[in-house]
């Protein structure tokens, strides 16, 4: 019998196969026979020592030397590690001797350490698995390609992928290795099936970044370990095991970014694999990192559904804008509010579509406490109203005539004013306590409303009173405008202050021009309505009563250029009875014909005519 030289690495099945084609057998069934095998159990390099030890007597080798490249060798190890009924091969390799190497069987071996390509697990150009039967036949028995002339990726030596496969290959031969040393190749092979639920469906943390990761690629009702897919899944398991716990921490990132549904299967799948005291560092990185994402608030909305403890830890770090609102009684304008016045600052965690801002405890309580302080010391414009005892209207004019500055809260609705500014406003040294309520005393709601067209108001009545031209009485503890009471002198006083500073900016008013014209106030509206006089500023209050002012200049042109029959005769020296002569006969004009009794008649008309008559 032609005995056949073992090639490195090469597995019993190729053996069997290229002693075959030596001895001209047509198949290796004279083998299968006399080992008492099946064929399955042939071509799925599956040799046990007793059959190793009959075909080392037949091909004159050693029986430990055979077992060794059978995967029945490897049968403790998990049963997804192994091809059973395909193979993948290095075209580079079958180049120069057609045969099958003993570590192309496994699953997770996916480079050729020789030639740095990667193996080629499918036709390159049907896409067919490929069979033992079909590898020693040299070409694909559904399309006929030549499985020499397939082309394989190039792998780098400094790349991952490389690191990784060169890991894999020590761990099989039980050589030592720079990662994970007390996991044997099964034990790591099992790890990393765990750690890719993690991986699953993110991109490659490594180069190409743009791959997704896909530890397996579902074919019908089975899921098909792609030899390219794996090998970049497995590339990344061994980069994130290069730098741990810190690369475990950006696979963790990029795994809370997915559906919350999702993260609680694969999360749970991920946990039921790092039990043991082996892999009690995983645990204790995984309960780290949550404990950092808790400390920074950066945790998924629906973290409890896949890690209680942890969510109960941030429940009692933060609070989310619901619980924000119940527990401290603000609406979400007002939260929003804050957030944009930076009263306080959220951690806005976004997964997706959806946007999370979680609140710090601590800080919700630093915010409380000022927040409390500010609303110590600010009172709404409704509670100024009521403190003053005045409208919310006269509020509004006392912020308008600077008396009291409003301010604004992120925290409430509304505009404030200073507490302290409204006592001020009541409270002085000008307030005169305990003193009788004499006839020469008026209160505030008379001297408002008898004075109010004199140019008396809310804000002047406050004016005087901080400027002490007024002072109030009262003999109320905590008194409101109304329970004061003032000295008609000072108001006296204050009506000619009034009347002087009312003249300077505003012009006469309405009794001032009625003062001078002596007319009543129904002519004096008449002319209003005729447009004879033209006042320069209304005002309507809010009861509906208007207040006149008008030009000095116009008034006091107004009284020069018109006199009554008396001024005429004292001024002109017209006897007065000549001048109603004249105006009932229409000879000269009287300006309140038919609005008034009395006679305003044009100066400059009355001397033109008079000059007329005597000539």
């Amino acid at each position: 019998m032609n005995k056949t030289k073992f090639l490195s690495n090469e597995s019993v099945v190729s053996i069997v196969y290229r002693s075959a084609k030596a001895n001209y057998y047509q198949s290796p069934n004279v083998f299968k026979n006399a080992l008492g095998m099946s064929m399955n159990m042939l071509n799925a390099n599956n040799f046990t020592i007793e059959n190793c030890r009959e075909f080392a007597l037949l091909i004159g080798s050693n029986e430990c030397e055979l077992y060794f490249r059978s995967t029945h060798f490897y049968s403790s190890i998990d049963i997804l590690q192994l091809l059973r009924t395909r193979i993948k091969y290095c075209p580079y390799c079958i180049r120069e001797i057609l045969h099958h190497q003993w570590q192309w069987s496994f699953t997770p071996i996916t480079i050729c350490l020789t030639h740095k390509k990667s193996l080629i697990d499918k036709c390159h150009c049907c896409s067919s698995y490929i069979s033992i039967n079909s590898l020693f036949k040299g070409n694909c028995p559904k399309c006929g390609s030549q499985f020499e002339d397939a082309k394989s990726n190039d792998i780098n030596t400094n790349s991952y992928q490389y690191k990784s496969q060169r890991d894999l290959f020590k761990r099989l031969k039980g050589q030592e290795v720079s990662l994970l040393q007390d996991f044997s190749m099964d034990e790591y092979i099992k790890l990393a099936k765990k750690v890719l639920f993690l991986f699953e469906d993110q991109n490659s943390f490594i180069a190409p970044h743009c791959e997704i990761i896909h530890s397996f690629t579902r074919k019908g009702k089975e899921n098909y370990y792609s030899n390219d897919n794996l090998q970049l899944a497995l590339a990344n398991v061994y980069w994130m095991f290069s730098n741990f716990p810190n690369n475990f921490y950006k696979v963790l990132d990029g795994f809370e970014q997915i559906h919350y549904s999702i993260r609680k299967r694969r999360m749970s799948q991920f946990k039921q694999g790092i039990k043991g005291e082996k892999m009690l560092f995983i645990k204790e990185a995984l309960e780290h990192y949550f404990n950092l994402q808790i400390e920074s608030g950066n945790t998924s909305k629906n973290i409890s559904v896949y890690n209680q403890g942890a969510a109960m830890r941030k429940s009692e770090r933060f609070l989310t804008k619901k619980e924000v609102r119940k527990e401290y009684g603000v609406g979400i304008k007002q939260l929003e509010r804050m957030v944009d016045d930076t009263l306080i600052t959220p951690k806005i965690i976004k997964r997706g579509k959806a946007v999370q801002y979680l609140f710090n405890k601590n800080d919700l309580l630093l915010m409380k406490e000022m927040i409390s302080q500010e609303k110590s010391k600010l009172i709404n414009i409704q509670q100024a109203s009521s403190r003053l005892g005045i409208s919310v209207k006269s509020i509004h004019t006392l912020i308008n005539e600077g008396l009291l500055m409003v301010t604004t809260v992120p925290w409430a609705k509304g505009g404030f004013v200073s507490k302290k500014d409204v006592v001020q406003l009541l409270v002085g040294n000008n307030v005169i306590y305990g003193s009788e309520i004499s006839n020469e005393l008026i209160n505030y709601s008379r001297l408002l409303d008898k004075f109010a067209t004199s140019g008396v108001s809310v804000t002047k009545i406050f004016v005087y009173i901080k400027e002490g031209k007024l002072r109030p009485r009262t003999n109320t503890q905590n008194p409101k405008l109304p329970d004061y009471y003032f000295h008609i002198k000072e108001i006296q006083q204050l009506l000619t202050d009034l009347k002087t500073q009312n003249q300077k900016h505003f012009g006469y008013n309405f009794n001032d021009v009625q003062e001078i014209l002596k007319i009543g106030s129904k002519t004096l509206h008449k002319l209003i309505d005729l447009q004879l006089l033209i006042p320069s500023k209304k005002i309507i209050t809010g009861n509906g009563r208007k207040f006149y002012w008008f030009p000095k200049e116009t008034i006091d042109n107004f009284q020069e250029q018109f006199l009554t029959p008396v001024q005429a005769e004292h001024e002109l020296r017209i006897p007065q009875n000549r001048v109603r002569r004249w105006v009932q006969q229409g000879k000269v004009n009287n300006l309140l014909d038919g609005i008034s009794r009395k006679m305003w008649i044009n100066r400059n008309e009355l001397v033109m005519f008079h000059l007329k008559e005597n000539n």
